[in-house]
Parts: structure tokens; C-alpha cells; sequence
């Protein structure tokens, strides 16, 4: 989806505060990278729901890009999956486009972030 990316490439460090609220939830990207999904997506809040362990949260992206007469913005699908103190999961970016001809690859093509992280230690 972005051009801007590097394959296996790791970056470490960066945060979310995932907060539940019954079956809701919503994850809160924070820092520079805050600031990049601001500005390739529009949003840096993925919102969702959650069902035992498991987490399902979208982004969906409000930027409109444009590739001949394809439009399309993207949106970022995160599933994760909380065991003891570490979560796990995926981002998969996907583009929501107009169906035009012109968009070819962008109608099936996705880009996918594996992740992971611990809880902060209970106060």
C-alpha cells in the first residue's frame, strides 16, 4: 500500500494503550507513529470488540488516494490475541477502492504487520 516501506523491517518501541470497555475496545497508537497513521490513514484510534482473549479492531482510513481513476482509501484490519501478559497479533492494510478498471492490484493486493507486546506490570 505505501511506498514507504522496507520488507522485514522492524521497528520496536512503539506504543498503544488498548482500553476495554465490556465487549468494546479501542486501541490508541501514540508517538511519532501516532503521527504517521494521522497522516497516511487520517486516524491513529482502531476501534473493536473483544471475546475472551481475542481482540478484532479496524482503522478505517478517511484519506482519499487516487491512481488514474481509481479512488481508494486504506484501512488497517488488527487481530491480536492476549496470553498472560503478551499480545500477539497482525495489521493487515487494505485498500477500499472504487471499483474502477484502473485499480487492478489494489482490489486484492494487502500488506501485513506481525506484532507483539507485554502488559505494563499492575501498580
Amino acid at each position: 500500500m505505501s511506498p514507504n516501506y522496507t520488507v522485514g523491517q522492524m521497528t520496536a518501541g512503539v506504543p498503544i494503550v488498548i482500553t476495554q470497555s465490556g465487549n468494546a475496545v479501542t486501541g490508541t497508537v501514540q508517538g511519532a507513529t501516532a503521527t504517521y497513521l494521522d497522516l497516511v490513514l487520517g486516524s491513529h484510534i482502531f476501534d473493536g470488540d473483544v471475546s475472551g482473549t481475542h481482540i478484532d479492531m479496524i482503522l478505517h482510513g478517511s484519506h482519499t488516494y487516487t491512481s488514474g481513476a481509481c479512488v481508494y482509501t486504506v484501512d488497517a484490519d488488527c487481530t491480536a490475541d492476549l496470553s498472560g501478559d503478551v499480545i500477539s497479533g497482525t495489521i493487515t492494510y487494505r485498500a477500499i477502492t472504487n471499483h474502477d478498471a484502473s485499480c487492478g492490484f489494489l482490489e486484492t493486493c494487502t500488506t501485513l504487520q506481525r506484532f507483539n507486546g507485554a502488559r505494563p506490570p499492575s501498580m
